[in-house]
Protein backbone atom coordinates (compact mmCIF):
# COMPACT_ATOMS: atom_id res chain seq x y z
CA UNK A 1 0.00 0.00 0.00
CA UNK A 2 2.94 2.29 0.64
CA UNK A 3 3.91 2.09 -3.02
CA UNK A 4 0.35 3.03 -3.97
CA UNK A 5 0.51 6.16 -1.86
CA UNK A 6 3.96 7.05 -3.21
CA UNK A 7 2.79 6.83 -6.80
CA UNK A 8 -0.39 8.70 -5.98
CA UNK A 9 1.51 11.46 -4.23
CA UNK A 10 3.81 11.81 -7.22
CA UNK A 11 0.82 12.01 -9.52
CA UNK A 12 -1.07 14.60 -7.49
CA UNK A 13 0.95 17.36 -9.12
CA UNK A 14 -0.97 16.54 -12.30
CA UNK A 15 -4.24 17.87 -10.90
CA UNK A 16 -3.53 21.42 -11.88
CA UNK A 17 -2.30 20.55 -15.33
CA UNK A 18 -4.94 19.04 -17.59
CA UNK A 19 -3.15 20.87 -20.36
CA UNK A 20 0.14 19.23 -19.36
CA UNK A 21 -0.60 16.52 -21.90
CA UNK A 22 0.18 19.07 -24.55
CA UNK A 23 3.41 20.24 -22.94
CA UNK A 24 6.81 19.19 -24.14
CA UNK A 25 7.42 17.13 -21.00
CA UNK A 26 6.39 13.47 -21.22
CA UNK A 27 6.33 13.12 -17.42
CA UNK A 28 2.60 13.77 -16.85
CA UNK A 29 1.64 11.09 -19.39
CA UNK A 30 4.23 8.66 -18.01
CA UNK A 31 2.95 9.18 -14.47
CA UNK A 32 -0.59 8.73 -15.73
CA UNK A 33 0.33 5.45 -17.43
CA UNK A 34 1.90 4.27 -14.18
CA UNK A 35 -1.24 5.15 -12.28
CA UNK A 36 -3.40 3.28 -14.79
CA UNK A 37 -1.23 0.19 -14.26
CA UNK A 38 -1.41 0.64 -10.51
CA UNK A 39 -5.20 1.00 -10.66
CA UNK A 40 -5.48 -2.20 -12.70
CA UNK A 41 -3.43 -3.99 -10.05
CA UNK A 42 -5.59 -2.62 -7.24
CA UNK A 43 -8.73 -3.79 -9.03
CA UNK A 44 -7.35 -7.23 -9.88
CA UNK A 45 -6.26 -7.74 -6.26
CA UNK A 46 -9.72 -6.69 -5.02
CA UNK A 47 -8.15 -3.94 -2.91
CA UNK A 48 -10.56 -1.20 -3.88
CA UNK A 49 -12.14 -1.13 -0.42
CA UNK A 50 -8.73 -0.42 1.13
CA UNK A 51 -7.79 2.67 -0.87
CA UNK A 52 -8.24 6.14 0.48
CA UNK A 53 -8.58 9.71 -0.73
CA UNK A 54 -4.97 9.99 -1.90
CA UNK A 55 -5.53 7.15 -4.34
CA UNK A 56 -8.75 8.33 -5.90
CA UNK A 57 -7.60 11.93 -6.04
CA UNK A 58 -4.55 10.76 -7.99
CA UNK A 59 -6.86 8.78 -10.29
CA UNK A 60 -8.88 11.96 -10.81
CA UNK A 61 -5.71 13.94 -11.55
CA UNK A 62 -4.52 11.34 -14.04
CA UNK A 63 -7.91 11.28 -15.74
CA UNK A 64 -7.72 15.08 -16.13
CA UNK A 65 -4.40 14.69 -17.92
CA UNK A 66 -5.96 12.09 -20.22
CA UNK A 67 -8.91 14.39 -20.78
CA UNK A 68 -6.50 17.05 -21.99
CA UNK A 69 -4.91 14.46 -24.27
CA UNK A 70 -8.36 13.45 -25.51
CA UNK A 71 -9.11 17.04 -26.48
CA UNK A 72 -5.89 17.14 -28.50
CA UNK A 73 -6.73 13.78 -30.07
CA UNK A 74 -10.20 14.98 -31.04
CA UNK A 75 -8.71 17.91 -32.94
CA UNK A 76 -6.65 15.38 -34.91
CA UNK A 77 -9.65 13.13 -35.53
CA UNK A 78 -8.57 10.48 -33.01
CA UNK A 79 -10.60 8.85 -30.27
CA UNK A 80 -10.00 9.50 -26.56
CA UNK A 81 -7.57 7.09 -24.89
CA UNK A 82 -9.21 3.96 -23.47
CA UNK A 83 -7.37 4.61 -20.20
CA UNK A 84 -9.60 7.66 -19.68
CA UNK A 85 -12.69 5.45 -19.58
CA UNK A 86 -10.91 2.94 -17.36
CA UNK A 87 -10.04 5.65 -14.82
CA UNK A 88 -13.61 6.96 -14.96
CA UNK A 89 -14.97 3.52 -14.17
CA UNK A 90 -12.39 3.12 -11.39
CA UNK A 91 -13.63 6.35 -9.81
CA UNK A 92 -17.20 5.11 -10.00
CA UNK A 93 -16.21 1.86 -8.31
CA UNK A 94 -14.30 3.67 -5.57
CA UNK A 95 -17.40 5.82 -5.16
CA UNK A 96 -19.10 2.85 -3.51
CA UNK A 97 -16.80 3.43 -0.54
CA UNK A 98 -16.00 7.14 -0.89
CA UNK A 99 -18.90 9.24 -2.25
CA UNK A 100 -16.60 12.09 -3.26
CA UNK A 101 -15.05 9.77 -5.84
CA UNK A 102 -18.49 9.59 -7.50
CA UNK A 103 -18.48 13.39 -7.64
CA UNK A 104 -15.05 13.37 -9.29
CA UNK A 105 -16.38 10.91 -11.87
CA UNK A 106 -19.39 13.15 -12.60
CA UNK A 107 -17.13 16.18 -13.05
CA UNK A 108 -14.99 14.26 -15.52
CA UNK A 109 -18.01 12.96 -17.41
CA UNK A 110 -19.37 16.51 -17.71
CA UNK A 111 -16.00 17.68 -19.01
CA UNK A 112 -15.96 14.79 -21.52
CA UNK A 113 -19.42 15.74 -22.74
CA UNK A 114 -18.41 19.39 -23.11
CA UNK A 115 -15.38 18.33 -25.11
CA UNK A 116 -17.49 16.17 -27.43
CA UNK A 117 -19.92 19.03 -28.01
CA UNK A 118 -17.13 21.34 -29.21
Amino acid sequence: MRKVLTVCSATINLHSAPSAASSSSPRPLQATESLVTLSRNVLSASMLATVGPAFFFAVFAAARVLLGQAQLNRRNGQRPPEALYFLLSTLKLVGRYWPIAQRYARVLEEDCEKGEAQ
